[in-house]
């Protein structure tokens, strides 16, 4: 699971896993103790490509993700377990700030 350690209070986050791996969603829990479930989508990394004349194509490398967004409104540590069915597959926590 990777995810930045701070962020600003508003700013989007993005946990990323790979799709192998098996998470069915995660738990956010806030300085307030308020639970936020978020479930993850599938995507992948795509990049524009323009030919010589100035068409575009869009080029994927194929790869993969889950991937769950989350914006924290509470500044403060929050928690993290990200849940396979019924057992915490993974944990960690990250701070929000001003």
């Amino acid at each position: 699971m990777k995810f930045k350690n701070t962020v600003a209070q508003y700013e989007t986050m993005e946990f990323e896993f790979e799709k192998n791996e098996d998470i069915s969603y995660i738990d956010i829990i806030s300085p307030r103790g308020e639970t936020h479930r978020i479930f993850p989508f599938i995507s992948t990394d795509v990049e524009f490509k323009y030919d010589d004349e100035g068409f575009e194509s869009i080029v994927s490398d194929n790869k993969k993700y889950k991937r769950c967004k989350y914006a924290p409104s509470t500044i403060g540590i929050y928690e993290i377990k990200a849940i396979s069915d019924t057992y915490i597959v993974k944990g960690g926590i990250f701070t929000v700030v001003k």
